[in-house]
């Protein structure tokens, strides 16, 4: 335990001399994960921390109390250092990070109090392996420049990123990126900073100084609080801003399932303290599907006009981009647009009992529409599950044709609509593909 907080001390002299705030905090986030995965006694080590004076243990307990680990010293120290964790929440982004909304990003800016050091929490959610948290950056807000995200309501966006949090504590070897644990307890301070509330009127400045600003009112999702431990790793990027740190340990965690290979990652922790606005990229590994972009891959796709204030503005209700440029443009992610704004299914006979049976297929993951999913749809949940009349079910086809246009028009997921939904009528009306509910549900409209 000694050698520990010997080194913890020594960091910090190195922290006191650049006096940022984020630094520090960026700094306690990883030594949390290490101490963690070590097994180091919180209690001892905290009870070193209250016996000690000077500036470098005061540091040292006003970081780590900054990212969810609270501890004292005996010493106050510098007047900076009451800085540490008192940060506003300026905006919010949510869209995908892949055309087919495979992972979607969540994204949240914040700034220091005194109006310095502004940086963005962009966490990468996976929706295929069940929504949990699969990597995090740490970057400056231009980060967002290059991503196709919509604003969003923080509030929303944190329940997200802590729901995600959650799952992933529930799954035993997820493969998520290796830069992700050393970055968990900083994020979810950043995150639990945002206050809950019922419902949130948030209005984003508009993109022309002529035209109204952009207000966007949602509800509010359940913010699920997630438990503190230590999350395992998996691929790719390693966030900006990080202070003086000892190598980070390489982990190989292996997936559950047998077809996904495991990702080995090594942490790019190792250097010596550098300004806050360089960056160690690391992009290496495999992964079953994409997570926070490299630098290189973050420009927007070929047929949308690059504007280097995207993800700036917009409306999260305007119409979809090919390629999955508008991420959020169906809804920001958070809820599914009104049959009334898919103006080509006006006059379709049974495209709203279609529709109905569609947004509850698609849940809260709307941004998340590939061939894989769609064929999912078609061929196995449809028939297992829901009853449709026969308007509905010649309507199916084209509803989910438009809602393809509007999330994902991907020729490869039309493809896939044209090549199952022939089969439909035949898929639906074999009971042996029903499942119970739709079964006990049959059995019973007779009497009815």
């Amino acid at each position: 335990m000694s050698d520990r907080y010997g080194v913890a001390i020594g960091q910090a002299g190195d922290l006191l001399r650049w006096r940022s705030p984020l630094r520090a905090e960026l700094w306690a986030s990883r030594f949390v994960a290490e101490f963690d995965e070590d097994g180091g006694d919180e209690e001892a080590f905290g009870g070193l921390l209250e016996g000690a004076a000077g500036p470098e243990a005061a540091l040292v307990a006003a970081a780590l109390s900054a990212v969810g680990t609270s501890v004292r010293a005996a010493d106050p120290g510098p007047e900076w250092l009451a800085r540490m964790g008192d940060v506003t929440c300026e905006s919010a982004w949510y869209g995908k990070a892949d055309p087919y909304g495979e992972q979607v990003l969540a994204a949240l800016t914040f700034r220091y109090r005194n109006g310095k050091e502004a940086h963005t929490v962009v966490v990468a959610i996976d929706q295929v392996n069940g929504g949990i948290a699969v990597d995090v950056a740490v970057e400056e807000p231009k980060f967002l420049d290059d991503l196709a995200l919509n604003p969003a309501d923080p509030a929303l966006v944190a329940g997200r990123v802590l729901e995600a949090f959650s799952l992933l504590d529930m799954l035993l070897g997820a493969p998520v990126a290796d830069t992700l644990p050393p970055l968990r307890a900083f994020t979810l301070a950043r995150t639990r900073s945002i206050p809950a509330h019922p419902t949130t009127t948030q209005t984003q400045p508009a993109k022309d100084p002529t035209q109204p600003a952009d207000t966007q009112t949602r509800p509010t999702d359940n913010h699920v609080q997630a438990a503190d431990h230590t999350a395992q790793p998996a691929d790719t990027r390693t966030g900006s801003a990080e202070g003086p740190a000892q190598p980070a340990e390489t982990r190989t965690r292996p997936t559950d399932h047998p077809t996904q290979p495991a990702s080995t990652q090594t942490g790019s922790a190792d250097a010596p303290a550098q300004p806050a606005d360089d960056r160690t990229g690391s992009s290496e590994g495999p992964a079953q599907a994409a997570h926070i972009p490299p630098a290189e891959a973050r420009s927007l796709p070929i047929d949308v006009p690059a504007q280097p204030d995207h993800a700036q503005s917009g409306s999260a209700h305007e119409g979809a981009q090919p390629g999955g440029a508008a991420a959020g443009a169906v809804s920001g992610g958070f809820r599914a647009p009104d049959l009334s704004e898919f103006a080509e299914l006006a006059e379709v006979p049974g495209a709203a009992e279609a529709y109905r049976v569609l947004v509850e297929f698609v849940g809260d993951r709307d941004l998340w529409w590939s061939p894989a999913r769609v064929s999912a749809f078609l061929t196995v949940w449809l028939p297992r599950e829901v009853t449709l009349g026969r308007e509905a079910m010649e309507a199916m086809p084209e509803v989910v044709r438009a809602w393809t246009r509007r999330v994902a028009d991907e020729p490869a997921i039309h493809e896939q609509i044209d090549a199952d939904a022939p089969g439909l009528p035949a898929r639906m009306a074999d009971e042996s593909l029903a499942g119970l509910r739709k079964t006990l549900a049959q059995r019973r409209q007779p009497e009815e």
